[in-house]
Order: structure tokens, then C-alpha cells, then sequence
């Protein structure tokens, strides 16, 4: 049998010698394979085969030779060459396996079987449950769903049978083959995946280096998903404490501009506005903005009066429930024209929002900074939204930093409001962000502004640094 194989082989230009045959021979002696035609494959051509451009040869020999086998003693005969080797065959077998055999009337009667069919069946058979063919339950053929019977040709259907070597996966090793125009367009149509202008695939060469190695040095290339930054970044940013000192100086040098207080709130009065207008969008806007250029970001001041619609905003008073009164020029965002933040986040820089509406008539007024992200962030759909505070998130007790809420659920907001445990300044923050929450925002998270990193331990860690709020 080796003989002519080994003959096979030579004659299909392969340059092996007496002496590869040899040590094949010595191989099999040793046991290092067994009953397994895939192992003898592998094992044949490691022997016989010195170069990988004759391996496509090889393929083509082997498929040579056990088609050429035509009479079924010697399609026996190669399958299993001696009757001690049948009873080592058998010592192999599990007690699962030869229960699954015996299942067929035993390995005799199988191969009878097999004998029988081949030599009753004129043509190619598809289906079904006896005949030898494809994508039956017939225990001969290939393809089908038996995992007692005997594989003839073709690709297992199963992954149960021998596998073959039809799959000529080295053809283009033979470097006796001619390149023609047609081989010259395909390896360039090729090439053109690996063009990073609109392909979402990237070269993996740490994986590509290590399947390579795995499969004896015939390359073997892998592409992973191009990592893209998909994070867009909105700096929406309070007035709050920053527009004191100008509010003070403006009141030194305009007499006219008096600071009014209801309920402990700060009326925003029409010059008010206008110094607030000139100040966030002239000043502290575009030093936000330059301080995120020189960390080496791009950044894009935005109006907040170019976005956002309001109407004046009514408070309850506390003393008496059924009376609202206003402070001023102060808004409740309504909608958001988000046109000009996707413009900005499109050409990868960051849109810094300051937070100042307009209404239908063309008035100006100032809005809760707070308030207006949560509508920014549910307007542009954001997975995200982040409240940058002076604390390192919401605590139960501000005094005891290891008080910290690390993660809650958004229905868990009102208890907290309830007992006191969220109190002040961070209830319009809370509640803004329970509004987002519900709107689609999928996470809310209360962080410390002046904590170096402290956005990236929020976002990229598992236990995180401030307080994450979530809707199951």
C-alpha cells in the first residue's frame, strides 16, 4: 500500500526519496498514528514533503491514489490491511463506540454491508436512509447525519467523519504555476481590503503572528473590527458662582444694575442678563474652550441662545402652595435645535453649550445649567450624562466620605429626596438627571470636578469613583 502511494506521490512531482519512505515506515512502526486517516495524512506529507510548494502535489496524489482504488478488497485492504490490525482496531474502540458498531450488527457486518450497497447502486444517491450518498442518515456517504457509519469522499457534514484533503488550500505554494492577468487582479482585489479609507477591518498582526506560527509558518492572516473613538464629549457648563465677581463689578460701575433676591433665589433682571450674555459667551465660553485645545483636543463654542428654546420658568412658593411667582429672565428649556452640537461632534471636536435659552419673542434668559444638559443629553439620545460637582458623588452623610452611594437605581431617587439624603443644590441635579433617566439616557453619573481622572475612573473602571444612577 505505501509502495504505491510512495510511487503516487513521485510521479505527481514531488521530490521525495527510499529514505522519507523509511522513516514513514518507522512511524507507523512506532504507533505514532492510528486508524485515523487525517493523523496518516498529516504524518505522510511531514515525512515526504520537504519544501511547502510541493504541498498542493501532495493533495493532489493523495486524491489520485484513493480514487484509483476501484475493487472493494482494496478499498478494505486500505482501510483496515490485516485481520490482527481489525483486533486492534477493536481494542481501541470505547465501550460507547463498539455498543454504536454493534448497534449495526458489528464491524463485520458493516463493511459487508457497505460491500453490498456499493454494488447494488448504479447512481449518485442524495438523501435518504439507505443508499451511499450525500446528506442522508445512511450510515455510508458523506455529508449526512449517522455517527456510526463510514465517510465516503466529500467534506463530513457532521464534523464526525474523516475529513479529506480536497480542499487545495495550497495551491497557490506552487511556485511552478504560472501568474497570469487574471491571478494579478485577484491578488489586487485582495490588497484593496487592507485600505483604510471606508473599511471597518483592521490587520490583528499579534493574532495574525500567532496563527501563522500555529500552522507550521503558512500565513495565515487575521482582521479584527478597525477601534474607532466613538465617544462624543458636550461641556455644558453652569454660571453659578463664576459670574459673581462680574455681577459685583458691574453693580460698582452701573448703579442701575441692583442684585434682587426671592425666596433666596437671585432675580435675573434684564441688564443682568445682558452682562451674563457677555460674559459666558465672550469670556468663560471660549477659555473653556482653549483650555481643551491645549490638552490637544478640538473644541467649538456654542450660544446657548442658537439651541435653546424656553418659556419663563414659575416656582412655587413654600409658604403658599396655590401662589407661583418668577425671578426675572430666568427659563425653562422646552426643546433643543441639536443641528449645530451634531455639526460639531461630526467633525470630532467637542461643542462647549453655555447655558442661555431664548423664548418665541426673541428674550434672553438664564437657565439652570443642569436642567439644560439633562435636555441636551435626551434630545441627542446620549448613553451618558455626567454631573461634574464638588463632592465626590451623593453621599449619605457629606461629612463621611466613605458614605458614598457607588450605584442606585433611578426609582431609589424620591426615598433618598424623602429622608433628606439628598438635600440643597443637588436635588435640581438629581432630578434632572432622574428626567434624563427616564427619557432614554441610559446611565447618570455625579463625579468630583477637581479629582485628577476622574472622569476616565467613572467611565472605564468596574467599580468606578462617584455615583452611577441606572433604569432597569
Amino acid at each position: 500500500m505505501l509502495i504505491n502511494l510512495f510511487q503516487t506521490i513521485r510521479s505527481s512531482g514531488v521530490p521525495c526519496t527510499v529514505r522519507e519512505l523509511l522513516d514513514l515506515l518507522g512511524a507507523l512502526e512506532n504507533q505514532l498514528v492510528y486508524a485515523n486517516i487525517d493523523d496518516f495524512y498529516f504524518l505522510a506529507r511531514a515525512t515526504l514533503v520537504k519544501d511547502e510548494k510541493h504541498y498542493d502535489k501532495f493533495d493532489k496524489a493523495f486524491e489520485i491514489y484513493f480514487k484509483g482504488i476501484e475493487r472493494m478488497e482494496d478499498i478494505f485492504q486500505a482501510l483496515i490491511p490485516e485481520d490482527w490490525l481489525r483486533k486492534a482496531f477493536e481494542k481501541e474502540l470505547d465501550p460507547e463506540e463498539l455498543k454504536k458498531i454493534k448497534s449495526l450488527g458489528g464491524l463485520e457486518k458493516l463493511l459487508e454491508e457497505f460491500k453490498k450497497r456499493l454494488e447494488e447502486q448504479k447512481e449518485r444517491h442524495e438523501g435518504g436512509n439507505k443508499w451511499v450518498g450525500t446528506n442522508g442518515t445512511s450510515p455510508f456517504g458523506h455529508g449526512g447525519q449517522n455517527p456510526e457509519g463510514i465517510r465516503v469522499g466529500g467534506p463530513g457534514g457532521q464534523k464526525k467523519a474523516v475529513k479529506v484533503w480536497e480542499q487545495r488550500q495550497y495551491a497557490n505554494l506552487d511556485d511552478s504555476v504560472i501568474i497570469g492577468t487574471r491571478d494579478i487582479k485577484m491578488a489586487l482585489r485582495r490588497l484593496r481590503k487592507f485600505a483604510r479609507q471606508g473599511n471597518d477591518l483592521e490587520l490583528d498582526m499579534d493574532d495574525t503572528i500567532k496563527s501563522t506560527a500555529k500552522n507550521a509558518g503558512y500565513l495565515d492572516i487575521k482582521m479584527v473590527p478597525e477601534r474607532n473613538n466613538s465617544v462624543k464629549v458636550i461641556v455644558l457648563f453652569d454660571v453659578g458662582g463664576s459670574m459673581d465677581p462680574y455681577v459685583k463689578l458691574c453693580e460698582e460701575l452701573f448703579s442701575a444694575i441692583k442684585t434682587e433676591f426671592k425666596n433666596g433665589l437671585r432675580v435675573s433682571s434684564r441688564p443682568i442678563i445682558k452682562v451674563v450674555d457677555q460674559t459666558l459667551n465672550h469670556k468663560i465660553n471660549p477659555d473653556i474652550c482653549q483650555d481643551i485645545i491645549d490638552q490637544g483636543a478640538h473644541a467649538t463654542p456654542i450660544d446657548g441662545k442658537d439651541i435653546l428654546l424656553c418659556k419663563q420658568k414659575l416656582f412655587t412658593d413654600e409658604t403658599e402652595p396655590d401662589k407661583t411667582y418668577d425671578l426675572g429672565f430666568v427659563g425653562e428649556i422646552v426643546s433643543v435645535k441639536t443641528k449645530i452640537i451634531k455639526k460639531a461632534l461630526s467633525s470630532g471636536s467637542i461643542p462647549v453649550i453655555s447655558p442661555l435659552a431664548k423664548d418665541d419673542d426673541g428674550d434672553i434668559y438664564n437657565t439652570n445649567a443642569d436642567s439644560a444638559a439633562c435636555k441636551v443629553a435626551i434630545a441627542l439620545k446620549a448613553r451618558r450624562l455626567v454631573y461634574l460637582c464638588d463632592v465626590p458623588g451623593l453621599m449619605r452623610d457629606v461629612e463621611n466620605p466613605d458614605s458614598l452611594i457607588s450605584s442606585l437605581q433611578v426609582h431609589q431617587i424620591d426615598e433618598l429626596i424623602d429622608n433628606k439624603i439628598i438635600s440643597s443644590g443637588m436635588i435640581p441635579k438629581v432630578e434632572s438627571a432622574q428626567s434624563a433617566l427616564l427619557e432614554g439616557v441610559k446611565r447618570v453619573h455625579f463625579i468630583h470636578a477637581e479629582q485628577a481622572h476622574t472622569l476616565l475612573l467613572e467611565i472605564f473602571t468596574h467599580q468606578g469613583i462617584g455615583t452611577e444612577i441606572l433604569n432597569n
